[in-house]
């Protein structure tokens, strides 16, 4: 089975990247409370996209639903202690969602279908 890899997916996680690093600095604080859920969505819709791409149902994977949970936990600890922080958090949450796109393409094997010969 030919597989189709497509951009789009990355660029949207890219771009809700960009959207929650500019949320994070303005000096109101609900903007920088939504800064987190900027990302968390960009994640789930990304993953989602990628998935429709691929032929999968257009739906989050399991693992997509929990880094983006655990984006926002992770953002609520530290807008909790002081919201400002979340300046510095952003880009490494960003970055971290980035590094998980080459695994995404693998939800669609099971642990039998890998080990056929």
């Amino acid at each position: 089975m030919q597989r189709r890899h497509s951009l789009i997916p990355a660029l949207m996680l890219a771009a809700g990247m960009l959207l929650s690093c500019m949320l994070a600095v303005q000096r109101s604080d609900w903007l920088v409370l939504a800064a987190p859920f900027a990302l968390a969505f960009s994640v789930l819709a990304g993953d989602a996209l990628d998935g429709r791409l691929r032929g999968l149902p257009p739906r989050p994977s399991p693992s997509a639903m929990i880094l983006a949970a655990s984006f926002l936990l992770a953002s609520l600890i530290v807008a909790l202690k002081d919201p400002g922080l979340l300046k510095g958090l952003m880009p490494l949450l960003g970055t971290l969602a980035a590094a998980t796109l080459p695994w995404r393409g693998r939800r669609d094997h099971t642990c039998l279908e890998a080990h056929r010969p």
